[in-house]
């Protein structure tokens, strides 16, 4: 991965020479700037959003990871469960659960819970991906 390094605003002043270390850098910043470097985030020089086309993230392009948590609840009652930060996709195994966003509106702490309905316990697996971030 090429590192981020600042450029100064002496080294470009009127009547300074262009040497080579700081036309490496002007190469090397802007790419140093789409691979996300620590370096440059640092600096806050990241891409933004508004510098990306539309649609240019994909599925496969985003980093996403699968989890799983099994759960049993008891007759007439509910359990929420607290998802990974920008989780999508919920599901539930297991007859009878009810599955519904407890905080849906939270990006950071998306929730779900799993009302039982039934007189008995029922118990399954609440599953999610998520991306991570």
């Amino acid at each position: 991965m090429t590192t981020y390094t600042t450029i100064l605003g002496v080294e470009t002043d009127p009547g300074k020479p262009v040497k080579s270390d700081l036309a490496k850098r002007w190469t090397d910043n802007p790419i140093a700037m789409f691979e996300g470097d620590a370096s440059a985030i640092a600096a806050g020089v990241q891409v933004r959003r508004p510098a990306l086309l539309d649609a240019i993230i994909n599925r496969v392009k985003l980093d996403t990871t699968s989890a799983s948590q099994a759960y049993s609840v008891g007759a007439s009652n509910t359990t929420v469960f607290t998802l990974n930060p920008y989780s999508f996709l919920p599901g539930v195994t297991g007859a009878n659960a009810n599955l519904q966003f407890a905080n849906a509106a939270a990006v950071d702490t998306p929730k779900v819970q799993i009302n039982n309905p039934t007189g008995g316990t029922i118990t399954g697996t609440l599953w999610w991906r998520y991306i991570n971030a």
